[in-house]
């Protein structure tokens, strides 16, 4: 799989935590932050049910970034990952900030707030899956909260990676695109690493153009220069990306 270079139109339904509007049509609901989109995510990104519209939950801009000062950003920026759950065949994305109302919820009213939203019939989430305050649920208590509305909870197994006996992780891979080790995005997930420059502001001066790439909330390499996989050179240097062409999207070769 390629990631969607020229972008798509969102064919897919989005829905945010703030609109009141309970959405009527039955569904299956993956949970989870969803940041890299790795081989476990889409485990989760897989499953389909009977007559339900396979969803996803994830988080805007992840949790980290309430409560961690050093958080370096996302793997992906938003606009990227609806375009991968739409090349995954799903049918509803519903979103969220990390913002402290929801941040002081128990696990419990978390789902009850959730199930005022929408009408769940299924929920997929990975075994390791925390949530609430504190992260004080986890998944099997999840399942015997669902039992009381006949909510179907299915449990997926950590999946290790391909390459070694370790589960799949988007903080490693946060890390790999900080020392510019790219490929391993891919090899983690089918889809490369790209910076996403068509939301953020830019503007032409001195002979290039400059991203401001600080706004997309995704992690950067260290600063300095690197290839892109269409010739071009970019700059990364105090949140900004330089380059003499104008682009949509920078996939970068690996350094050395």
């Amino acid at each position: 799989m390629a990631l969607p270079i020229r972008g798509t139109s969102y064919m897919i339904q989005r829905r945010h935590w703030s609109n009141p509007e309970f959405y009527q049509t039955p569904i299956s609901i993956a949970l989870g932050s969803f940041d890299a989109i790795h081989y476990g995510h889409q485990e989760l990104l897989k499953h389909r049910f009977i007559g339900l519209e396979p969803w996803v939950l994830y988080f805007r801009r992840a949790p980290q970034t309430l409560y961690q000062k050093q958080f370096i950003g996302m793997v992906r920026s938003e606009r990227q990952r609806i375009e991968i759950f739409q090349e995954l065949g799903l049918k509803g994305a519903f979103t969220l900030d990390f913002l402290y109302e929801i941040s002081t919820m128990s696990g419990v009213e978390f789902m009850e707030a959730l199930r005022q939203r929408l009408f769940i019939r299924s929920i997929v989430v990975g075994e390791d899956f925390r949530f609430g305050k504190e992260a004080d649920a986890n998944s099997y208590e999840l399942r015997e909260w669902a039992k009381q509305y006949s909510i179907h909870v299915k449990i997926i197994p950590l999946l290790p990676n391909r390459e070694n006996s370790e589960k799949f992780s988007s903080s490693s891979l946060r890390q790999a695109i900080h020392r510019g080790s790219f490929s391993v995005i891919r090899e983690s997930s089918g889809f490369p690493y790209a910076i996403d420059l068509r939301d953020v502001k830019h503007w032409y001066g001195n002979g290039s153009w400059h991203y401001l790439v600080a706004d997309n909330g995704q992690v950067l390499p260290s600063p300095g220069l690197y290839e892109t996989h269409n010739g071009d050179v970019i700059k990364i240097e105090n949140g900004l990306v330089s380059s003499s062409s104008l682009l949509e999207q920078a996939l970068l070769h690996d350094t050395l």
